[in-house]
């Protein structure tokens, strides 16, 4: 099933957390990260997107084309807020296999996981 975003939430409920200027504002607030894309250029390159620079994360170094954009532990909780409710509020797997096709954040899936939509029934 191919994403759709014909149902984003009205900007007046959420605003869209993963444009390139928010995500770029994360990041340099984020000194932890900072200093790990100076430590460790091997896995957190740099790369423009937007006319923004980016931190991404390489997952394996030896593959170029293998880089998700990293998400700082500030903007996570946002993100998957706007994506369970982008994605029409499908399920926990739907939402991490599309959030983790373009972004890194280290316990990712453990957050989605915890992840509890009041909206949503309770699953038996």
């Amino acid at each position: 099933m191919e994403e759709s975003f014909l149902s984003h939430p009205p900007l007046q409920t959420m605003p869209n957390p993963i444009t390139m200027p928010n995500i770029q504002q994360h990041q340099t607030q984020d000194q932890l990260l900072m200093q790990r894309a100076q430590c460790d250029a091997q896995h957190y390159q740099i790369e423009t997107i937007d006319e923004r620079l980016i931190i991404t994360y390489q997952i394996n170094p030896a593959r170029q084309d293998n880089w998700r954009i990293y998400l700082p532990l500030s903007l996570v909780d946002d993100v998957i807020t706007w994506y369970h409710l982008v994605l029409g509020h499908r399920g926990k797997t739907s939402m991490y296999a599309t959030i983790a096709k373009r972004f890194y954040s280290p316990g990712l899936k453990q957050q989605i996981e915890q992840f509890n939509c009041e909206g949503d029934l309770p699953t038996q």
